[in-house]
């Protein structure tokens, strides 16, 4: 762990409808209970056993974990799955389909940028990108007033909660494609100046990084647009503008450097390189989506390519410092997309939000308490985030909800395995605890792309 501030997540809220029960889990226990009540009133010599029985095993559905999940809550995954197997659905990105994604050119002032238009969900996406950011290079005080800075841009984002929908950044690494190879490194004779062999030394280092991968950094930014069907209209083309102005301006501000906006050309490049294992210049600027091939139970083949999404199931339980991430985004060759997607919460909707979940879990602990079950350490930790949360909306920072995503890509799906297998590790070194997206892989390639999707 670095020296000076630190930052906590605090737990996953897993607040449920009584006692920490989800509707689900409600559901099928009482319908358990239900059918073996009934079955010990039929007065059968057998009937008590079966209602044991029955109740025992409706409770490992509702509790019993299978990777991560129960039974009860992997049951729609495999049904959904199951149907788009049989239904040979070959659409992009499973049952939210394609058709209303494509990328357009918007013009607001004399400036040009690309939007996604995204008819499914009413959404119009447009994108910043960054060039290099040597942030785990900066000292700990830089690195903690950059943070400052970022948050300060997240507050401020926050404040347009009614129009901004989603933000979102992509860390992504690919093959550079066709990059040459490493040059020779020039040399200068020994003893004669040691700081010019220390900077050719580094810049054969980073030659050697660049010719083997590509880092790309975008931020995305949606925002509404109900009559996205029918093209941008010119309000929401010079709105989203003026958001993005806004946000290239706050970036630099914060000490980060984007290139502007990309434009229509950019930004379907950008789509496309997520699905092609080769350079390929087939699709046009408004069609680049990789279409599912090939689905799989635990991969699934979009474009040329073979992919396996994650989700952030846990973000670091203990303080961890501004570079925890160091070791997933700068280590490792495999091609693998990193997502973030957050959605900005008006401050009034986050405080109701905030004493919602304090009123309810106070209620549940009582209810535990009377019937003589112990309040487990994870609860304990689970009210103090919430607390945390409620006194820090009250002194005025800013609410967000937001989920984070790993996607990893491979040519073949043996190649797949040990690319997931390597990233697995960096990710524990990284304190993150990762669910694999198991029978939802289709859907789950889309949060790698620029679409805000995946915060719910």
């Amino acid at each position: 762990m670095t020296e000076g501030v630190h930052y906590r997540f605090g737990p996953r809220d897993r607040r449920g409808l009584v006692a920490g029960q989800r509707t689900g889990q409600l559901v099928v226990l009482g319908v358990a209970l239900l059918v073996a009540v009934l079955l010990v009133r039929s007065e059968h010599p057998l009937a008590f056993v079966g209602a044991m029985a029955l109740v025992l095993a409706a409770a490992g559905v509702v509790w019993l974990p299978v990777g991560g999940r129960s039974i009860q809550e992997w049951a729609p995954v495999a049904t959904r799955f199951l149907l788009r197997r049989r239904r040979g659905d070959e659409r992009p990105f499973g049952r939210r389909g394609p058709a209303g994604e494509r990328v357009v050119d918007a013009s607001v002032a004399g400036r040009c940028f690309g939007v996604v238009l995204d008819r499914a969900h009413g959404t119009a996406s447009a994108a910043l990108s960054f060039g290099e950011v040597p942030f785990v290079l900066l000292d700990e005080a830089a690195r903690s007033q950059r943070v400052g800075a970022w948050c300060a841009v997240l507050a401020a984002l926050a404040e347009r909660a009614g129009v901004v929908h989603r933000v979102q950044w992509i860390e992504r690494v690919h093959p550079a494609l066709g990059a040459p190879g490493l040059a020779p490194t020039p040399t200068t004779p020994i003893g004669r100046d040691a700081l010019a062999d220390a900077r050719a030394s580094y810049a054969a280092l980073v030659r050697a990084e660049r010719s083997a991968n590509t880092h790309e950094l975008i931020l995305v930014v949606s925002i509404r647009a109900p009559r996205v069907a029918c093209g941008l209209s010119a309000e929401r083309a010079g709105l989203l503008g003026e958001e993005l102005d806004a946000l290239a301006e706050r970036c630099r501000v914060a000490g980060l450097a984007p290139t502007g906006p990309l434009p229509a050309d950019a930004l379907a490049r950008l789509v496309r390189r997520f699905g092609e294992a080769r350079p390929n210049d087939r699709f046009g600027a408004t069609a680049p989506w990789p279409t599912i091939g090939e689905r799989r139970w635990d991969r699934v083949r979009a474009g040329g390519l073979w992919h396996a999404s994650y989700w952030v199931a846990e973000w670091p339980r203990q303080e961890v410092g501004s570079d925890f991430l160091a070791p997933l985004l700068l280590s490792g060759t495999e091609r693998r997309t990193i997502s973030l997607v957050m959605a900005p919460v008006p401050a009034l909707a986050a405080q109701r939000a905030a004493e919602q979940a304090r009123t309810s879990r106070v209620a549940d602990a009582e209810l535990k308490r009377r019937h003589g079950f112990a309040v487990s350490a994870r609860a304990h930790r689970e009210d103090e985030a919430v607390t945390r949360r409620e006194v820090e909306l009250a002194a005025g920072h800013a609410g967000y909800r937001f989920s984070g995503y790993l996607t990893v890509s491979a040519e073949t799906p043996a190649e797949l395995v040990s690319a997931c297998s390597r990233l697995e590790q960096l990710s524990a070194m990284a304190r993150l605890d990762l669910r694999r997206l198991d029978g939802e892989h289709d859907e789950a390639v889309a949060t790698a792309l620029p679409l805000g999707w995946g915060c719910a």
